[in-house]
């Protein structure tokens, strides 16, 4: 049994020697590391060796289990307080909706102002109130590259400070660590001293048990044989413990300085790379001012060359047009002919006309004098009876007197 039990001892030292290479954990030496203890721990240690009764099974599965649980219960104190990783995902999306509001609102990240169309061409020529307007515009871009710049400031304080929380939770949970797997150690170091003596007892109970065959010294034999496999097993399962204790100092260290090197970057970058953000940000505004005076005065060029233009154009065709105004008089012979012409023609056509109507006309009229000499008789009969009938009715009105219609 003694053989069995230190050969299996030996044969998880040696697989773990294998494994453990990369994370530097030697295999534990427990006979050099009792010693290598001050006096007051090998007293401690050698009690807790002594102490170890096999045949309690819980007291064994329990075994080393007090480092293990407060090991789990300082870590839940950090786990359940996820306020550093909150905070971080609050201010990275303050920061995304920030830059994306000043991207798509006031494309803070494109200053270069769009080229006006034609019209708008006109009216920044002719009004003011699209310059004011541009102005304004740049004035709002300002105010938000500095809401921006401030944001992104504010958001370097709030990781220096988180990342000052976790490297303080960091150092202590190394500190734990460090103290676990060296608790740990001790009773690794403990289980080995017993199992050395509980090797020799159970070396004592098996030739018992042989020399007499009695029924009580076999039972004794079996119990502190299964007891002494179980602690084996519980030794096992801490020296893989103590290899992640080590894992974990390790990981804790590359954390810590990972820490160290963001809280040098985020001060660089605060100190150094905002202010030269800041700077860039002034000057894009800056730019765009100018650029603004520059399209507008290169406008008021372009204005003033299409004015010189056209003028001299319309300056040139007057004078030409007025230059041959004065040798062409106040009309064109060709004109004056071309007019002759047509009052010639006018007479000649007046002159057709006449010569064509004039018998008719005469025709016409004859005809209208004797239908008149015809009608002239009854009209008088119709007059001379009216008059009658009318002295009667009125004998002291004085006669009206009587006119001979005469064509």
């Amino acid at each position: 049994m003694a053989e069995t039990t230190t050969k299996a001892m030996e044969e998880f030292r040696l697989s773990a020697d294998v494994d453990l290479k990369n994370t530097q954990v030697a295999t534990l030496n427990y006979k050099e590391a009792f010693l290598s203890y001050p006096e007051d721990q090998r007293k401690e240690i050698q009690a807790l060796a002594d102490a170890i009764n096999v045949t309690e099974m819980d007291k064994v599965m329990a075994y080393g289990s007090n480092p293990l649980i407060s090991t789990f219960d300082q870590c839940g104190k950090i786990l359940k307080n996820e306020e550093g990783t909150s905070a971080d995902q609050q201010v990275v999306q303050m920061v995304i909706s920030l830059s994306k509001e000043a991207n798509e609102q006031y494309e803070d990240f494109n200053l270069a102002l769009k080229e006006p169309s034609f019209i708008e061409k006109i009216l920044l020529r002719i009004s003011s109130k699209r310059s004011e307007k541009k102005m304004k515009d740049l004035q709002v871009k300002a105010a938000t590259s500095y809401r921006l710049l401030k944001q992104l400031k504010e958001s370097c304080d709030n990781w220096l400070d988180i990342l000052k929380k976790s490297m303080f939770n960091t150092t202590s949970a190394k500190v734990d660590d460090v103290l676990t797997g060296e608790l740990l150690e001790k009773y690794l170091v403990a289980g080995y001293m017993a199992m050395e003596r509980l090797e020799q007892e159970i070396s004592v109970k098996k030739e018992a048990f042989e020399k007499t065959g009695l029924q009580a010294a076999e039972d004794e034999y079996n119990t502190l044989k299964e007891g002494c496999e179980l602690l084996q097993i519980v030794l096992i399962n801490l020296e893989r413990s103590r290899v992640m204790y080590r894992l974990s100092v390790g990981q804790l260290s590359a954390i810590e300085r990972t820490n160290r090197n963001l809280q040098i970057s985020i001060n660089t970058q605060s100190n150094n790379s905002m202010a030269l953000m800041a700077q860039q940000l002034r000057n894009a505004i800056l730019d765009a001012q100018n650029g603004e005076i520059l399209r507008g005065y290169r406008e008021i060029t372009q204005l003033n060359n299409g004015l010189i233009k056209k003028v001299s154009a319309n300056v040139a065709k007057n004078v030409k047009d007025s230059e041959e105004l004065i040798y062409s008089g106040f009309y064109s012979l060709s004109a004056a002919k071309e007019a002759t012409q047509y009052i010639i023609k006018s007479c000649q056509e007046i002159e057709q006309v006449g010569s064509e109507m004039l018998p008719k006309i005469q025709a016409e009229l004859k005809e209208a004098h004797q239908l008149m000499d015809e009608l002239t008789p009854y009209i008088n009969q119709l007059r001379t009876r009216m008059s009658v009938e009318s002295g009667k009715t009125s004998s002291s009105s004085k006669p009206v007197p009587t006119t001979e219609l005469k064509f």
